[in-house]
């Protein structure tokens, strides 16, 4: 029974790791905002790199995926306390296999002409 959620028998969706979107902050003159630009940025990102010989990367069974691991040290008697950190099996990655790298590139992006109200 869930106390505000009214009980039944719920199922929580297994849902796919979502990445953050990345923002890079550039300086530019209003010419180039007014009149449009291309320039280049570089770009540096940790990528999962999987080991020689392993079709796809599985998820840990200590933190089920998650990369942060929930634990409970007993103080006393009745008395407990909980630390979250990373998980000690994948080093806080999610994933038992490979490990991560970083990527670097450099990537073309275009300011397109004009500017929304406000910014």
């Amino acid at each position: 029974f869930d106390l505000f959620g009214g009980g039944g028998g719920r199922q929580r969706q297994e849902s796919k790791r979502k990445v953050k979107p990345t923002v890079h902050k550039m300086k530019c003159k209003l010419e180039d905002i007014y009149n449009g630009k291309t320039t280049k940025i570089k770009v540096t990102r940790d990528r999962f790199q999987k080991k020689e010989g392993e079709d796809a990367p599985k998820a840990c069974d200590g933190c089920e995926g998650r990369g942060m691991r929930t634990t409970m040290t007993q103080l006393g008697p009745g008395m407990y306390t909980q630390r979250t950190g990373p998980c000690d099996e994948c080093q806080g990655q999610g994933v038992k296999a490979g490990n991560m790298k970083k990527d670097t590139k450099v990537i073309e992006v275009t300011i397109d002409k004009g500017s929304p109200q406000g910014e």
